[in-house]
Formats: structure tokens, C-alpha cells, sequence
């Protein structure tokens, strides 16, 4: 998809691929968003990261990401508002 950017993936959506993922990492959002390309995946994940819902690396590498404290309340409130 041509013009996209990372608020085009919602973040809700975003996390729950993170949660679900064996090995969470900034492939995975490419992998569940194949129409998006692989660097607004990555701008995604370092927005996750900056928001401190995700802990990990941001370089690109393949380190595995963790779900903070921030990022699991957040989940649990979105859900409790039906989002």
C-alpha cells in the first residue's frame, strides 16, 4: 500500500499480534499485515516502543520483544472500552 504510515495499524491490534506471537518481534507485525510494508511495521514497533508498551530492541535485529506493565493495562483497558 502506497502512503501508509504507522498510525494506519491499529495499536490494539498491533499488541494483540505482539501477545500472540511464540517469538514476538517487529517481523511479526509484517507477517500479520502483509499489505503494509515491512518499514511501517518497523515504524509501528518502535511507536509501541516509544509509548513503552513494548520492551525490547527497535534496531530491527531480531531480539524478541516483551509486553511491559504500561502495555498489558492498556491492552485490559482498551478491551474493557469495547475498542
Amino acid at each position: 500500500m502506497k502512503g501508509c504510515q504507522a498510525k494506519d495499524i491499529e495499536t490494539l491490534a498491533a499488541l494483540k499480534v505482539l501477545v500472540a506471537a511464540k517469538y514476538p518481534r517487529w517481523t511479526s507485525l509484517v507477517e500479520a499485515f502483509p499489505n503494509m510494508p515491512a518499514k511501517v511495521c518497523l515504524a509501528k514497533y518502535r511507536k509501541l516502543m516509544t509509548a513503552q508498551l513494548i520492551d525490547g530492541c527497535d534496531c530491527g535485529c531480531s531480539t524478541v520483544a516483551e509486553i511491559t506493565q504500561k502495555g498489558r493495562e492498556w491492552i485490559a483497558s482498551s478491551l474493557m472500552a469495547g475498542l
